[in-house]
């Protein structure tokens, strides 16, 4: 899980901005699922409460997909 900004543009092209600030935030697949949750995505500008609940919900699916994701420290 290492292009998070690809997995933001996934959800559309509302969600470009986000995707491009966590590209410039160098938020990585660990940080992305491990680390997000609603106070950090307002924190990265997503002020829209359904942009922030489809962020989560996408980790969530990804955590799914990526289950080792969440035992391996970041490097």
């Amino acid at each position: 899980m290492d292009d998070v900004y690809g997995q933001i543009l996934l959800l559309g092209d509302d969600y470009v901005p986000y995707a491009k600030t966590f590209k410039e935030e160098n938020v990585d697949g660990y940080w992305f699922l491990n680390q997000i949750d609603h106070e950090k995505l307002i924190k990265y500008g997503v002020k829209i409460e359904d942009h922030r609940q489809a962020i989560l919900d996408s980790i969530e699916q990804l955590k799914k997909k990526y289950p080792n994701q969440l035992v391996t420290e970041k490097k």
